[in-house]
């Protein structure tokens, strides 16, 4: 089977990460290695000249690594260490009931 149109090819790939978050869980591994592999095609697909699709994955890997300490500390700038009001083991702030 072959595609007239890079369109059709590019529908095709996303198909996988529909079917994969349709038909399991959406925090499964499943689902998580149908994403990498449908940014990986489209990825390879809009750059026609790149040759090397391994070359591509690790790099999107490194970007995706890097983008994810950066939230991380982010995240923990947020934190108030001086507030009165309880926190969460992750840093986020539980609302405190109004006092009655």
């Amino acid at each position: 089977r072959f595609y007239r149109r890079i369109s059709a090819l590019m529908w095709e790939v996303r198909y996988i990460e529909h079917n994969a978050r349709t038909f399991n869980e959406p925090e499964s591994p499943i689902v998580s290695a149908a994403k990498t592999v449908s940014d990986v095609l489209l990825r390879f697909i809009g750059d026609q000249s790149c040759t090397d699709i391994l070359e591509l994955y690790n790099k999107m890997k490194s970007e995706e690594m890097s983008s994810a300490a950066e939230e991380e500390e982010d995240e923990e700038a947020e934190v108030d260490v001086d507030s009165d009001t309880p926190g969460t083991s992750t840093g986020h702030r539980r609302a405190q009931p109004p006092v009655q």
